[in-house]
């Protein structure tokens, strides 16, 4: 991360495989999202899972902009505020209690016989890209990553479009990963289908996100 100080000095190149390179070992790792990118996909197609990873990127590039576009105050006081802090965590609660819930019905359907998931209609491809997008843009952690990206760059030293190329491959880094996992999933659908996968994955999504929300409860407020 030092070499991001230099960057004012760095050839496009460089510049565009740092942003890439740290796009993508943002979004590899194990999280609620990549687990909704599989259930998704796994259920609808390539584009259902794709299409929240693009939701997702989305909402990155819009705190990457304001942020670098000097806001970066603006973007501080978000971060300390009480009002995100209670926006995020009730996001979080909401959908881990509504995770939680799909599975301990997918276990009683699975007790049943039913070896095939259900496969929900309202879980389009725009309610997916919408869904990444509201976990981005109403994440303190998005705001925190683009902050220290921010904080880790000479801007006395580098141009905008250094700044635009950055931005951009980093976005283009996370999009990368999600195309990867997408694509992954297709050839796994016939299992992936199960009712006993899709439990266990609702359940564990519903308990990573209801453990996020406590453990930034008791960050906050004690």
């Amino acid at each position: 991360m030092e070499s991001l100080a230099s960057l004012g000095s760095a050839s496009p190149f460089s510049v565009a495989l740092i942003g890439f390179l740290l796009g993508w070992s943002v979004a590899w790792p194990p999280g609620p999202v990549n687990m909704e990118i599989v259930r998704r996909g796994s259920l609808h197609g390539f584009w259902a899972g794709f299409s929240l990873c693009l939701g997702g990127v989305t909402g990155d590039a819009v705190w990457a902009i304001v942020i670098f576009a000097g806001t970066a105050a603006l973007a501080s006081v978000l971060l300390n505020s009480g009002i995100l802090t209670l926006v995020s965590l009730s996001l979080l609660l909401l959908l881990a209690v509504h995770y939680l819930r799909q599975s301990l019905q997918d276990f009683i359907r699975w007790r049943r016989g039913e070896a095939t998931v259900q496969v929900p209609r309202l879980e389009s491809n725009r309610n997916g890209f919408l869904l990444g997008a509201i976990l981005t843009i109403t994440s303190p952690w998005s705001i925190a990553f683009w902050l220290g990206v921010s904080g880790l760059i000479d801007h006395q030293g580098i141009t905008a479009s250094s700044i635009t190329l950055l931005i951009i491959t980093i976005v283009l880094g996370a999009a990368a990963w999600g195309l990867v996992l997408s694509s992954a999933v297709y050839p796994l659908r016939p299992y992936l289908q199960k009712t006993s996968w899709h439990a266990i994955a609702k359940g564990l999504t519903g308990a990573f996100l209801g453990w996020i929300a406590v453990g930034r409860m008791l960050s906050e407020f004690t």
